[in-house]
């Protein structure tokens, strides 16, 4: 008799489950709402843009930096790809939009250099004189796997609506 149920395709359409879809739980920067915005940020560049400077055109990058709680963009230009460049939009970016606690990224040379430097500069500082005139942290930089930028969805959906 079970043999006969289970190759019967109303049968097994009728007492079937409905499947249910497994979800990661989100990371604790998206769901915590007492931080300002842009706390936690990802970033990316896109494109090579011709911008129009007197009547020339200079190469430059878009640099798009997401906020990962609201989902808000701020693109801004970068001169070139090497991590000076970046490290100047970044500096604009912070003195714009507030500190940074955490940034995610992808695995860009530029990106990874960047870190190391910031990293690096802070080592030297005078950690007793920054603690004590500006309660100045670190900024935790976060890298997505390498050879997935599906990984990188937040920010790589507002660089596809900036194309």
């Amino acid at each position: 008799m079970r043999h006969y149920l289970r190759q019967c395709r109303s049968c097994r359409f009728w007492k079937s489950k409905a499947c249910k879809q497994l979800m990661a739980p989100l990371p604790k920067c998206r769901v915590s709402g007492n931080n300002n915005p842009f706390t936690c940020t990802g970033v990316d560049y896109f494109g090579l843009l011709l911008v129009k400077v007197g009547r020339s055109r200079v190469k430059q990058y878009g640099c798009l930096f997401t906020c990962m709680a609201t989902r808000a963009g701020h693109p801004d230009f970068a001169g070139s790809l090497d991590a000076s460049s970046f490290l100047q939009v970044f500096f604009r970016f912070i003195h714009r939009r507030g500190p940074v606690k955490e940034m995610c990224s992808d695995r860009g040379t530029n990106f990874v250099l960047a870190e190391r430097e910031l990293r690096n500069g802070i080592m030297r500082w005078n950690q007793q004189k920054i603690h004590d005139s500006l309660c100045q942290r670190g900024v935790q930089w976060h890298f997505i796997p390498p050879l997935s930028p599906s990984s990188g969805g937040p920010w790589e959906v507002l660089v596809k609506a900036e194309k």
